[in-house]
């Protein structure tokens, strides 16, 4: 309670809340002191007042919590649309720029497309990839191969894992590469596992720096120890010297040789510590196989286009489901993930090229009909896949068109926007 002589000096010390106070003093005493309310008589006074500051505080503090259950429903709206949008355009982005990227790789247009017939290509990627196909010349190449160049691998018999002592001793492990020898020493005790002992060889063989490589496998209870070589070709053989208990545990299972690849071109024959070859300036292939390919120019690479078309199913797949997994957060996400299920070429044409539209506009690619393709059917590929009206030139349009207007996909908070209004209207409601 206070005297009315010092009201505006105790208005002013309670500071924001004393606002309030002093519209209540202002109105009670223009209404002639007739405020219905009771009072007190203060001490060295006569004027009988209400304890204004006490109200006062009881109207902002219910003020304030109403602002502060308001701006927490803000806050959470404004936090959820955070979260979704991070979400959904983390998401977006990475899906619609592989897809454009992978329908990139199919047009016609493109530089190096996987549907065009611009410089060399093989008709028979299982046995010869052209890794390399721009030449100045126009020769074909007939590549027949019977062998691939292979690196020697010898595998050792499988030994119980938990089993002890049979390695306890010195020994060493000695390997000639060429002229390169490397030398390894070994003192295990009687309580080393075979498990062990095979792992600490296999650590100071890989540890070594050199092209010889060692693993161990461990299946039903027995390890297995495996020395190889990273290269190819007879140069990369090795022999193996053990002495002690190496000698005596480590017995030889298997032994693969290395040896050379094997090939003719054009009737002539040819040997290659590489599978990598070139078969003229600027011709660069890979043997992949052993059997006949052609290698001409203007001819589609049947292994290209078939990885080109399966990255692009899968960037497809990858789309579909991103959009359809999000189309309830929007009605433009709900209509770009409807263009993009329903897919207007012609699914059988598209079908007997090898490329099968199935439920919700998902690709799957059967690689053989599409190899058939590949080598007979090159105008309906360069058509119906590689031109602007086909599948990948569509596609990739349309990618880059969504990325461009992306932000259209999921609206900001506004004031007329439905759910995500009501945070704008709360956030002006507290700032009234």
């Amino acid at each position: 309670m206070f005297r009315s002589g010092s009201v505006a000096n105790q208005y002013t010390s309670w500071g924001r809340y004393g606002i309030y106070a002093s519209m209540l003093h202002r109105q009670d005493f223009a209404n002639n002191g007739q405020t219905g309310r009771t009072g007190s008589l203060l001490s060295g006074g006569s004027d009988v007042l209400y304890d204004y500051a006490s109200d006062s505080r009881n109207q902002l503090a219910g003020i304030l919590a109403d602002r502060q259950k308001k701006l927490a429903m803000a806050t959470e709206i404004v936090e959820n649309y955070n979260s979704l949008a991070s979400s959904f355009y983390n998401g977006f982005d990475s899906s619609m720029k592989a897809l454009k990227d992978a329908a990139y790789d199919l047009k016609n247009t493109s530089l190096n497309s996987a549907v065009n017939q611009i410089g060399y290509g093989s008709d028979n990627s299982k046995v010869v990839t052209v890794t390399s196909k721009f030449a100045p010349g126009r020769d074909s190449f007939n590549v027949e191969v019977s062998q691939l160049a292979g690196g020697q691998k010898t595998t050792y018999a499988a030994l119980a894992t938990e089993s002890a002592g049979a390695f306890a001793g010195k020994s060493s492990l000695t390997l000639n590469s060429g002229d390169k020898t490397y030398k390894f020493d070994f003192n295990f005790t009687a309580g080393t596992t075979n498990k062990q002992a095979l792992h600490s060889i296999a650590e100071k063989v890989n540890e070594s720096g050199g092209s010889l490589k060692a693993s161990v496998t461990e299946k039903d209870g027995k390890s297995q120890l495996q020395l190889y070589t990273g290269g190819t070709g007879t140069a990369a053989a090795f022999s193996v010297t053990m002495t002690g208990v190496l000698e005596q545990q480590l017995q030889t299972e298997r032994q693969e040789a290395a040896q050379d690849a094997v090939y003719r071109v054009n009737g002539v024959s040819h040997t290659s510590g590489k599978n990598e070859i070139e078969l003229a300036e600027g011709v660069s292939a890979t043997l992949t196989g052993t059997g006949e390919a052609k290698v001409s120019p203007n001819q589609m690479d049947a292994g290209k286009l078939v990885n080109a078309v399966k990255q692009f199913a899968s960037a497809y797949n990858a789309v579909v489901e991103h959009l359809k997994a999000n189309a309830g957060s929007s009605k433009a996400i709900s209509n770009l993930a409807g263009s993009f299920a329903n897919i207007r070429f012609s699914a059988g044409s598209l079908s007997q090229l090898g490329i099968d539209v199935g439920a919700g506009g998902k690709l799957s690619v059967n690689e053989n009909r599409l190899t058939e393709a590949a080598t007979n059917n090159q105008d309906s590929l360069q058509r119906l896949v590689g031109s602007s009206d086909g599948i990948a030139g569509v596609t990739y349009n349309k990618a880059f068109s969504a990325l461009i207007h992306k932000d259209n996909l999921l609206p900001l908070p506004s004031l007329t926007n439905g759910y995500y209004g009501v945070a704008k209207g709360l956030f002006f409601d507290i700032m009234a």
